[in-house]
């Protein structure tokens, strides 16, 4: 899952680092800087992903985003409880919130199953979460956006 949110968005909360390695006293850098949350979240500051540019809408300028990667256990231990157990989490959506509530525009894109993209408008971030939680439910991918 990616968050999309323009370069200038203050994203301090997440404190990404770079993992080092050390060898002989030396330090080297292993990576994208990333930060791991609740120990079942990562999330990393990425490349862009070129497929995924495409997809964004026309009205959205393509050269400005900072592309937040989220991954980890976290990730699939929603879906399950999503899916099999039909129990809510909040934990993916306090991370949202929290990246989301700065950022002037925002883009949140999930692929599931490579299914087809569902482009969607959305306002507010509360409307996200119900909207993700339906997508993941019908396992359809999704390219929800604010601007």
């Amino acid at each position: 899952m990616y968050i999309i949110i323009p370069r200038t968005t203050n994203i301090e909360h997440l404190n990404l680092k770079v993992e080092q390695f050390e060898w002989d006293g030396r330090l080297y850098p292993q990576g994208f800087p990333q930060s791991v949350i609740n120990t079942n979240w990562i999330i990393e500051d990425a490349p862009e992903v070129d497929y995924l540019i495409n997809l964004l809408p026309q009205n959205l300028s393509k050269s400005e985003w900072r592309w937040l990667y989220v991954k980890g256990d976290g990730l699939e231990d929603f879906v399950t409880k999503i899916l099999i157990n039909n129990v809510e989490t909040d934990a993916l959506f306090e991370i949202f919130a929290k990246t989301l509530n700065d950022a002037a525009k925002w883009v949140v894109f999930c692929e599931i199953d490579n299914n087809p993209i569902i482009h969607q408008y959305n306002e507010s971030i509360t409307v996200l979460k119900e909207n993700i939680i339906e997508k993941i439910i019908r396992r359809e991918s999704f390219l929800v956006h604010n601007d």
